[in-house]
């Protein structure tokens, strides 16, 4: 199951994506009174729509049945690559075509959590890491119905923060992908991908010390 490292993180980095919204990018925060009914449905349906089935999943499929089956036969770095990639192109299909500049921002913002995703998956052995971190962070990121961050407000939520910035490197995309794209979330996955990279070449150089010691006796 998940690490206590892992499990951490997965709490962190959206905590800290919202965070940075919150008190970094200037717009209105709304506590929504909405009828019992209505705030049970957006939780039910933060929890375990957005959070737990997309990412189980989506995790299953990604980092479970392709990297784990290309890596047997094509290798890990080319398994990492092309389950990010499939990962990312899953995402461009609610996007706006049009937009060269969203095709773009989609296309680096999903394959770098792919890839990260993938690089836990790797680091632990498990899909359950990776699953957990997808899990959390569309529940905490300001993606869900419990808090919701964006430019304008689609659906009810327990709360909403509308930004009042127009940078589309805050804003992120307009497609299903949303605040993915933006920037602080990029920064988010990249710290995770790159703390299981470490972890990932921390583990094989101690290996090799051990391997290196066996032969030296």
């Amino acid at each position: 199951m998940c690490g206590k490292l892992w499990c951490a993180a997965a709490i962190v980095m959206p905590v800290s994506v919202s965070l940075f919204y919150l008190f970094f990018v200037e717009g209105e925060l709304r506590v929504e009174r909405l009828p019992a009914s209505e705030a049970a449905y957006a939780v039910c349906v933060s929890l375990l729509s957005m959070g737990l089935r997309a990412a189980v999943t989506e995790e299953i499929i990604f980092r479970g049945m392709i990297l784990g089956s290309l890596k047997k036969t094509l290798g890990t770095k080319i398994a990492l690559s092309v389950s990010a990639l499939l990962f990312m192109l899953l995402h461009l299909v609610n996007a706006d075509m049009n937009s060269g500049r969203e095709i773009i921002t989609i296309c680096i913002s999903v394959f770098i959590a792919g890839t990260a995703l993938g690089l836990v998956t790797l680091e632990t052995g498990s899909i359950w890491s990776s699953a957990v971190i997808h899990a959390l962070y569309n529940i905490l990121s300001g993606e869900s119905q419990i808090l919701h961050i964006d430019v304008e407000q689609n659906f009810p939520a327990l709360c909403t923060y509308t930004l009042h910035s127009q940078n589309w490197m805050i804003t992120g995309s307009r497609s299903s992908v949303g605040l993915t794209a933006a920037l602080p979330s990029i920064v988010g996955f990249s710290a995770i991908g790159l703390l299981a990279l470490w972890k990932i070449f921390r583990r094989k150089n101690r290996q090799n010390q051990i391997t290196t010691g066996r032969f030296r006796k």
